[in-house]
């Protein structure tokens, strides 16, 4: 095959991973689970400069849904959460210290946690990975009719076996990385769907306590109510 035909397959196959990369970064910051990366957008704005989270902090994964971010120093705290909260609103911030082991001092930082998939939310996020999962196709769908047109100039006056093997190369990247997008939907909808079923668990666990808890209440009133009985 022709190095400028090849050269062009490779520029196609490089555009068709920016998007779904881009896409699983989209679907990642429709956060469910805590997830560091979900923090790269943030900037923080200090002393007249902007900075990346990682220039600032350091991030750790406490818990399915938590994040705690650690400062340098105490100074940042503030911009640190300014520049969360522009970015996800959504996730409900928490100032936590802790003691420092053989120093006075406590260690400041900012406990991130992610809200619940209620049924609000579920169709929000669930509109955004739709959304995000058409887009992307649609990009994968305009970079291929681009692609392809550019491959046929470079075939101009090739042999039938050439012209072959160039559309089925790019045929098969197109299937590979709509494949991957597909799949990346699926995940997220499947993380979606997991999350939104343990808020149900929870959501029924409380009505029962409460239940029981009315029950109980009820049964102290009733016998508080009873008469004692006169003896003889």
């Amino acid at each position: 095959m022709k190095l400028d035909v090849e050269l062009q397959i490779k520029e196609y196959d490089g555009v068709l991973s920016g998007y779904t990369v881009l896409l699983v970064f989209r679907l990642m910051n429709l956060c469910v689970k805590a997830e560091p990366a979900s923090l790269l957008p943030a900037v923080v704005l200090f002393r007249g400069a902007e900075k990346k989270i990682e220039e600032v902090a350091n991030v750790g994964v406490m818990a399915d849904d938590q994040l705690d971010v650690y400062p340098f120093h105490d100074e940042l705290l503030v911009p640190i959460g300014q520049a969360i909260m522009d970015v996800h609103p959504e996730f409900r911030q928490e100032l936590k210290n802790v003691k420092i082991e053989n120093q006075e001092k406590e260690l400041n930082f900012i406990r991130l946690h992610m809200p619940e998939v209620n049924d609000d939310r579920k169709k929000v996020l669930l509109d955004g990975v739709d959304n995000f999962g058409k887009v992307t196709k649609e990009q994968l769908d305009a970079a291929k009719s681009k692609y392809k047109v550019r491959v046929d100039q470079k075939l101009y006056k090739s042999s039938k076996d050439e012209i072959e093997e160039a559309k089925n190369r790019m045929d098969e990247l197109y299937d590979q990385y709509s494949k991957r997008a597909d799949k990346a939907v699926e995940d997220k909808k499947k993380e979606i769907e997991e999350a939104y079923q343990l808020w149900l668990e929870k959501k029924a666990q409380k009505q029962m306590e409460m239940q029981e808890q009315q029950a109980a209440s009820g049964d102290d009133v009733k016998s508080s109510m009873k008469m004692p009985q006169a003896n003889g």
